[in-house]
């Protein structure tokens, strides 16, 4: 048999092929592509030392770029807040959570606690700024406690959200009784 068989196995070799062919050849293939590239101006060439006017628009240069990376990280951050905020305001709204406020708040003024009460309508205007009844609750349990200013904005929030409520003339009284009590300490102090 011939060397380019394998005597056990019958298979054939590779021939192999010299190291100096090989790199002859890589060398000749390559050789155009690397004197196209120290062809080209300023491609190989040493370094020119930078002249001070050079230097200060570099550095400007640099100076505008750290600025304008901050303000995009400060532009970023903002937004990230601003939806963090507003995703907050989304979970923050619950109708489920203020109608469990308002019954517990009821509870609470049934047995005489009034901030405990207050506390939960307060929560419950939180969770469903829009639904108007903790609001009128929220008034009269102010209006037990003698406290004036406070009954009369809750009443006044109430008319705002349900302004053809049946008890709407009611509490339009309420509030006109309420500051007429006001103004009187007032009056008596002059």
């Amino acid at each position: 048999m011939t060397r380019l068989f394998r005597h056990h196995n019958k298979r054939t070799r590779r021939p192999s092929i010299a190291r100096a062919t090989l790199v002859f050849t890589l060398a000749a293939l390559l050789t155009p592509h690397f004197a196209a590239a120290q062809s080209k101006p300023g491609s190989q060439s040493p370094a020119k030392p930078m002249t001070d006017a050079q230097k200060d628009a570099a550095a400007l240069k640099a100076d505008e770029a750290r600025i304008a990376a901050k303000r995009a990280a400060a532009e970023k951050a903002a937004e990230a807040r601003a939806l963090a905020a507003e995703k907050a305001r989304r979970d923050l709204y619950s109708p489920a959570l203020a109608k469990e406020d308002v019954s517990v708040g009821k509870f609470y003024r049934n047995k005489g606690s009034d901030y405990a009460a207050i506390s939960r309508f307060k929560s419950a205007t939180h969770h469903d700024p829009r639904w108007p009844l903790p609001y009128e609750l929220l008034g009269e349990t102010y209006e037990t406690k003698n406290d004036s200013t406070h009954a009369i904005a809750a009443y006044r929030e109430y008319l705002k959200l349900a302004p053809h409520a049946k008890n709407a003339k009611d509490i339009e009284k309420r509030i006109e009784r309420l500051s007429r009590d006001l103004k009187k300490p007032a009056a008596a102090e002059h």
